[in-house]
C-alpha cells in the first residue's frame, strides 16, 4: 500500500510528544491515527536538506498551495 515511518525522534521538532501536538488525525478502516502535518514535514523536509527531501519539498509545497487556494 505504501511505505510507513516510524520514528521515535525527528529533527527539528522532536520527539513524539512534539511531534503528536500537530499531528492530523485520520480515520482508517482500523481507527484514528496521527498523521505528521504537512506544515510540519515541510519543515523537517527543509531542515534535512537532502537533494530527494528538497524534492519532496517542492512538491509538498504545491500540495500545500493547492489546499489553501481551495480554502480561499
Amino acid at each position: 500500500m505504501g511505505d510507513l515511518d516510524l520514528l521515535g525522534y525527528v529533527e527539528p521538532i522532536g520527539a513524539y510528544e512534539q511531534v503528536v501536538k500537530g499531528a492530523d488525525r485520520v480515520s482508517t478502516p482500523f481507527g484514528e491515527i496521527f498523521v505528521i502535518s504537512l506544515d510540519d514535514l515541510i519543515r523537517i523536509k527543509r531542515h534535512v536538506g537532502r537533494p530527494k527531501d528538497l524534492l519532496a519539498l517542492q512538491q509538498l509545497e504545491a500540495i500545500k498551495q493547492i489546499r489553501n487556494e481551495k480554502r480561499s
